[in-house]
């Protein structure tokens, strides 16, 4: 079972690499759209805090999680 798939079925682990894995791409491209930072890293927070609410109706089959 992929990371995504374990994540949707509640695994916090696999929710953890997930967030450690995209967390600096979706830093560097939240910076280019607003040089705040603090902004940004709320922005991703909540991002994550969405994506764990909203798990179990999310698509357990993602291939790609980046896209």
């Amino acid at each position: 079972m992929t990371t995504w798939g374990l994540m949707t079925r509640g695994d916090k682990e696999a929710f953890l690499t997930l967030y450690q894995s995209h967390y600096q791409s979706l830093f560097c491209y939240g910076f280019s759209l607003s040089t705040d930072r603090d902004l940004t890293k709320d922005c991703i927070q909540e991002l994550f805090l969405e994506i764990w609410k909203s798990r179990p109706s999310l698509n357990k089959e993602v291939k790609n999680v980046r896209s």
